[in-house]
């Protein structure tokens, strides 16, 4: 049998900082191309591996346009509850979401555990707070034998070490007898081969942050039957320079730096007999300081002031 896997979709009706175009119009391509590509490969299913959607409690205008599409095409879809889909960061505060609506509203869209392969062995594993320490504790253990061992996990499991201060698990951590583990939350994809276990990250169909331009969307085509997979980038997905104005993030790293070179220079500087507003001129027009920087620091100036 043949299955359509993404993750972290993060669809919602409004763009992010730096997002060109209209995010969710772009998603929603996506997502029509995605049921495309289920139904021309004869799918069983699509599989979503967590945060489909961006909020727990998303618009029933946008819940309508996603039951409406896969309706359309007619391809049930399994979902597991990620982070952003959920409340609070646990499943049993998550009762009412929007998740919940669509399979009230749609026969096709169903929770990931009502999923059942029968030449597969699933593990479906849910984000809840803490999951990458019970990740460390219990790894992910399958009792078959002879079935292809698949893993599906919404958590933050980074391809290295991060910071200690920021609660992860690498896929050396995990103990596993799995052949594919799945792995969503993290945005950006890698493929690690840990003894005879394959950590995959596809990468996050969703592009919500300008540091996701370089990712390009895709999903992933699994046959249970030869025990294969087939990452396919979505041709409907804009290339990155497109999708966010990049132009505007670097002017605004050298428009932040200029000021905290300026603000540094105050230290050094002998203005005595000025006011705050008088020094900051005055070393303006020493180190030919832009006007804009200038008018930004003197705006926070006064709304302290203004306090």
């Amino acid at each position: 049998m043949r299955y359509l896997y993404l993750q972290d979709s993060h669809i919602k009706g409004k763009n992010g900082v730096h997002r060109l175009g209209d995010y969710f119009s772009d998603v929603l391509l996506k997502l029509d191309e995605i049921l495309s590509i289920a139904k021309e490969n004869n799918c069983e299913a699509i599989i979503d591996g967590g945060d489909f959607l961006e909020t727990a409690s998303p618009s029933y205008i946008i819940l309508d346009e996603i039951a409406d599409r896969i309706e359309k095409f007619g391809i049930p879809m399994y979902s597991l509850l990620g982070n952003h889909a959920m409340r609070f960061g646990h499943i049993e505060n998550s009762r009412y979401v929007g998740l919940s609506h669509l399979q009230k509203r749609s026969k096709l869209f169903h929770p990931m555990s009502d999923l059942k392969m029968d030449n597969t062995e699933l593990i479906a594993i849910e984000y809840n707070y803490g999951i990458e320490e019970k990740l460390k504790e219990n790894g992910v253990i399958f009792k078959s034998a002879d079935k292809w061992k698949l893993a599906i996990i919404h958590a933050l499991v980074m391809p290295k070490k991060f910071l200690d201060t920021v609660l992860h698990v690498t896929p050396k951590q995990i103990k596993t007898n799995g052949d594919l583990l799945l792995i969503a939350h993290y945005h950006h994809p890698y493929e690690i081969k840990v003894k005879d276990s394959l950590f995959l990250n596809i990468g996050c169909t969703g592009r919500n942050s300008v540091t996701e331009y370089n990712i390009h969307p895709s999903v992933l085509l699994l046959d249970t039957d030869k025990r294969t997979h087939e990452i396919i980038e979505l041709k409907s997905a804009k290339p990155g320079e497109e999708v966010f104005n990049l132009e505007k993030v670097e002017l605004k790293k050298e428009f932040k730096q200029n000021i905290d070179v300026f603000i540094q220079s105050l230290e050094s500087t002998d203005f005595q007999g000025l006011s705050i507003s008088g020094m900051i001129t005055d070393l303006a027009k020493q180190k030919n300081v832009e006007k804009e920087v200038v008018e930004l620091i003197q705006n926070k100036i006064s709304e302290v002031n203004n306090v």
